[in-house]
């Protein structure tokens, strides 16, 4: 397969200088660290002589065939080490997991996102990685491990300087020792040792006690670090929810004309800025255009708006209005956000693994079909030797792409649904695997929550599903490994049971 390309977003991540687009839009960690094996991978051709040393701005320069391999070997062995890691926690015994395994082999997904430049690859990486090692501490919840505990903060923070998203991540090990502690409250009344079961639950509360306090923490030191940057970069620190809003407008179209209007005069009778009604008197004026409702264009006529009011501290401005719209949109109440949030929720359930691969290769197209306003991607092997008929083509004609093409992720959760009932009902009776249960749990309601906030915040693309459905796989590896050693501990007390004399 050649390099993919998550549209122009991943131009942008790793092309573009110190700037708004690479520190606020996009968070930092993807855009600064990929630019390492793209300059080590340039060098090969500076050495060979087919290149010049880069020039003083040199991100648009290392573009070439041997750099974007370099970063995709990264990206593939970061990727192998992270599920190396998910199938040697699972189980210690070697034939479950070559079982496993082969399992996460047949599962193109994550090698597809690997083969692609784009953050969301380093965001799928360290997902899967604090997946694991949030399953690890979980299971070892008799003690703390400071060593664990130090990783996984680690692993949190550069996930949240990957994707704005992953914040939610932080909730992961407190749901997991709330459900956890939660157990243990519900089980106090049964007769036992009673001053176990009360350090037990002492235990818990003090481990989603640190999870709480190491998940905050993390998200502040991640802010800070942006903070930091923008100082550096000598730019103004704003969150830009509001940029990413304006696609969720497109909704706005769908609407009849009075139901419209109606919401627009709901937000306009909200105490907002002067700038925020601005943007308002913009967007009635764009909607009622015969041309439809572009969200692309509708950013770039708000940035001329404000940039010839107020020069360059005119995109701050509008940033800030832009979030107090939203803000606005949502203080409204209108059933039409909830509506499409929901629409576009069930359709990521209809969602098939095939289909997100084959958004990527979309993506890859969008960018052969605008080269002209990036120029460094001309001379590389997948826009050079490729038409994007070939392309497309190369991707319905694998059979290993289209392993799962018809099995949606609402199937992937069916059978999460039997593995959990199965352990559930196979611990009752063993009183065993309460961590599993506790991590499947929290992890597939983390995973619908990505999802679900995704949808509110802007209009559903394939790639959206990625976070849900590794959560959701990650948890149904845990259940199907624990469900191979309920089998083998019944398989070896049924072989030591001495045979009759009769």
């Amino acid at each position: 397969m050649p390099p993919l390309w998550k549209d122009v977003d991943a131009y942008v991540q790793v092309t573009y200088p110190r700037g708004v687009a690479t520190i606020l839009h996009f968070p930092p960690l993807y855009c600064f660290a990929a630019r390492i094996p793209l300059f080590l991978g340039y060098l090969v051709d500076v050495l060979s002589g087919s290149a010049t040393w880069p020039n003083r701005n040199f991100a648009s320069s290392i573009l070439s065939d041997h750099s974007v391999f370099a970063l995709l070997v990264c990206q593939h062995t970061a990727l192998f080490i992270a599920q190396f890691y998910l199938v040697v926690t699972l189980t210690t015994v070697m034939w479950k997991r070559l079982l496993i395994a082969l399992v996460c082999s047949a599962n193109p997904l994550f090698y597809a996102f690997a083969q692609c430049v784009g953050s969301d690859t380093l965001s799928m990486i360290l997902t899967l990685a604090i997946s694991t090692l949030a399953l690890r501490i979980v299971r070892s919840a008799h003690a703390i491990d400071l060593k664990r505990w130090g990783l996984f903060a680690i692993l949190l923070f550069g996930a949240f300087l990957t994707r704005h998203l992953n914040n939610v991540l932080a909730a992961l090990l407190p749901i997991c020792f709330l459900i956890l502690l939660s157990q243990q409250v519900a089980t106090a009344v049964r007769p036992g040792p009673g001053p176990i079961r009360s350090g037990s639950r002492a235990l818990s509360a003090r481990q989603m006690f640190v999870a709480v306090a190491v998940g905050l923490l993390c998200i502040i030191a991640a802010n800070m670090t942006t903070r930091v940057l923008c100082i550096g970069a000598h730019i103004t620190y704003r969150s830009r929810v509001g940029m990413t809003f304006l696609w969720r407008l497109r909704l706005l179209s769908d609407l009849p004309f009075e139901r419209q209007q109606h919401l627009l005069n709901r937000i306009e009778k909200q105490p907002i800025q002067d700038d925020t009604r601005l943007i308002l008197s913009n967007l009635r004026e764009a909607l009622a255009s015969t041309q439809g409702f572009d969200p692309a264009k509708f950013a770039k006529r708000l940035d001329n708006v404000f940039m010839q009011r107020d020069g360059e501290f005119g995109r701050v401005k509008l940033d800030r209005a832009l979030n107090g719209f939203a803000l606005a949109f949502f203080k409204a109440n209108s059933r039409a956000l909830g509506q499409a949030a929901l629409h576009d929720f069930i359709a990521a359930q209809k969602t098939s693994v095939t289909e997100v691969i084959e958004s990527l290769f979309a993506t890859t197209n969008y960018v052969s079909f605008h080269r002209q306003s990036m120029p460094a991607l001309a001379r590389l092997h997948t826009f050079r030797d490729l038409t994007p008929d070939e392309l497309l083509a190369m991707c319905s004609r694998n059979t290993y792409l289209q392993l799962w093409r018809g099995v949606t992720f609402a199937r992937w959760c069916l059978l999460w649904l039997v593995l959990f009932i199965l352990i559930l009902a196979s611990a009752v009776r063993r009183r065993g695997a309460g961590f599993i249960l506790a991590f499947a749990l929290a992890a597939i309601f983390l995973g619908e929550l990505m999802m679900f906030a995704n949808c509110l915040l802007t209009e559903f693309r394939p790639r959206y599903v990625l976070p849900m459905f590794e959560l959701t796989f990650v948890s149904i590896l845990a259940l199907f490994a624990q469900g191979l050693s309920f089998i083998q501990r019944k398989s070896t007390r049924d072989a030591t049971v001495p045979a009759s004399p009769h």
